[in-house]
């Protein structure tokens, strides 16, 4: 049976939603989005964004949505949030995600529809670039208690700012190796 796919119009949305509530401008748009949503269809849920330039995750230190199709039935709408410094080539990064299965849509009997999910993802560069974006756990979010319905707005609005870091997230750094033939 093939893999059901959100409509296009969907994701148009939310990516107008994403640059007004966090002043995406346009010269912050070359990051490819159209890229790294065919390669997250393609590769699945842990691969969002690779070929990623890595100083795009920063912008300037706002914080900026990826969108990612997980592999749960119709493909769940899925927000990364990536926290960056502005300036550094490769930046540490502390990156929360939640993951947001659509009101009122049935996911194969996924009893878990209506909930909000978090991971925590390993980010691994290479060259500068995101070479790709590992799940290292995930869990139900503590934020949302069992039973209450998650909504779209919940998952657009920015989160206050946090009392304790956000997860932590292990970079990590491949140099060049030397032609070894």
């Amino acid at each position: 049976m093939a893999r059901a796919t959100p409509p296009m119009q969907e994701t148009l949305r939310i990516h107008s939603e994403t640059q007004r509530l966090f002043g995406i401008t346009d010269d912050m748009r070359a990051f490819p989005w159209s890229a790294a949503l065919r390669e997250a269809e393609r590769q699945g849920f842990n691969c969002t964004a690779t070929g990623a330039p890595v100083q795009n995750l920063a912008l300037e230190g706002r914080q900026l949505l990826l969108i990612d199709f997980g592999r749960c039935g119709p493909e769940p709408l899925s927000l990364l949030q990536a926290y960056g410094s502005p300036g550094a080539p490769i930046p540490a990064q502390w990156i929360s995600g939640r993951l947001w299965f659509p009101k009122g849509r049935k996911l194969c009997g996924n009893p878990y529809a209506n909930e909000i999910w978090e991971w925590h993802v390993q980010l691994e560069v290479q060259q500068g670039r995101v070479e790709s974006m590992r799940t290292v756990d995930m869990r139900r979010s503590p934020l949302i208690p069992h039973g209450r319905k998650a909504d779209r707005s919940w998952c657009l609005r920015p989160p206050p700012p946090p009392a304790l870091p956000p997860v932590a997230i292990e970079v990590i750094t491949r140099k060049p190796r030397a032609d070894s033939r």
